[in-house]
């Protein structure tokens, strides 16, 4: 999970100790530094899955539908420390059920120390790691972000999120701020099928037909006079056929429970769209109630309203609940809705 999506799910899990696991990167200790390691590599694994029931007439016939919902991810990990203050971690996702297109998302190794944290694998963009401020997710995976009604969990790809090979730089924090630089080569380059695709959810162009992309993120956190501050902004640009432009900016700001947040971006990915939104949420004892609206203009013009709860029924298990009000010009489907209540286990 990368730093920005730790921060919207609101900063969690316990792990398992697996030896086979750790025994698979002990070599970073070896290549790294000839010190002695202060922390051996541990592996571990964790992950999550969402499960649960819903209701949507989201279709060409604006028919009523049950839906069943599902999704969940098993996360193979390790990490370790040397005596010479660097830190060593892996981490490799696989999808919970079978799936032809991406049966593994994130894949990578990581070494961070003073100078900040370097990231080499298949990873979130920069623009996403330290730019992606703005949206609030009050009822868990279902959020307001995309401008269509969908009841599929993770459907919603926020800005720069696309898991291909990279290589990653993030600056130490530093009173608060943070900021990144990401470069995606020319996809297959090490022959495992990760591209750098800048928008898989709107085409564009070949798979591989987006070369050398690189994304600019950076953000602040902090509190002034008692309110909770953060502001984050981000911009990814790559060449080729299906060459992007991508430009996001948001904020944050809470107090007492209360939190509000906006954001804008443009995506220019051969179809053009602005998409802006606004989302508040309360906050109190277990309980997470809110929501909120997005527009997107241009070819994929829609809208989205998503009022929901998140209740933490125990460690590391949320109770989630949503209703959501849609429209999306040119997928067939004329203003729909949906409902649905899930739980999210998280270990």
């Amino acid at each position: 999970m990368s730093r920005a999506e730790t921060r919207r799910r609101l900063r969690g899990g316990s792990a398992l100790a697996i030896p086979a696991i750790a025994a698979l990167p002990a070599t970073l200790i070896l290549t790294a530094s000839p010190a002695r390691a202060a922390d051996p590599i541990v592996g571990s694994v964790g992950g999550y899955m969402y499960f649960g029931a819903g209701v949507t007439d989201a279709n060409p016939a604006g028919d009523a539908e049950a839906v069943i919902i599902r999704d969940g991810e098993i996360h193979l990990k390790a990490k370790g420390s040397s005596d010479n203050g660097l830190n060593f971690e892996v981490r490799v996702e696989v999808e919970a059920f079978t799936s032809t297109s991406d049966q593994i998302d994130e894949n990578w190794a990581k070494v961070s120390g003073a100078f900040g944290e370097v990231y080499v694998g298949g990873a979130d963009t920069a623009l996403n790691e330290y730019g992606g401020v703005g949206v609030l997710y009050s009822s868990g995976p279902f959020n307001y972000y995309d401008p269509d009604v969908s009841l599929a969990p993770g459907a919603a790809t926020f800005i720069g999120k696309d898991d291909a090979l990279s290589i990653r730089y993030g600056t130490p924090v530093i009173n608060g701020f943070q900021a990144g630089v990401s470069y995606q080569p020319n996809g297959n380059v090490d022959g495992l099928n990760d591209r750098p695709v800048a928008t898989p959810s709107l085409g564009g162009g070949g798979l591989s037909d987006v070369k050398d992309q690189i994304a600019f993120g950076a953000s602040w956190e902090g509190a002034v006079s008692g309110v909770a501050l953060g502001v984050g902004a981000g911009y990814l640009t790559g060449s080729g056929p299906a060459s992007s432009d991508m430009v996001h900016v948001g904020a944050e700001a809470g107090y007492a429970g209360f939190t509000v947040a906006a954001f804008w971006n443009q995506d220019d990915a051969g179809v053009g769209s602005d998409r802006y939104g606004v989302g508040a949420e309360y906050r109190t004892g277990p309980w997470k109630i809110g929501g909120g609206f997005s527009q997107a203009d241009g070819a994929n013009e829609g809208m989205l309203g998503s009022f929901g709860f998140t209740y933490a029924l125990a460690p590391g298990v949320d109770a989630v609940g949503v209703v959501q009000v849609g429209d999306q010009t040119g997928d067939g489907i004329d203003t729909s809705w949906a409902a649905a209540t899930a739980l999210a286990v998280r270990f």
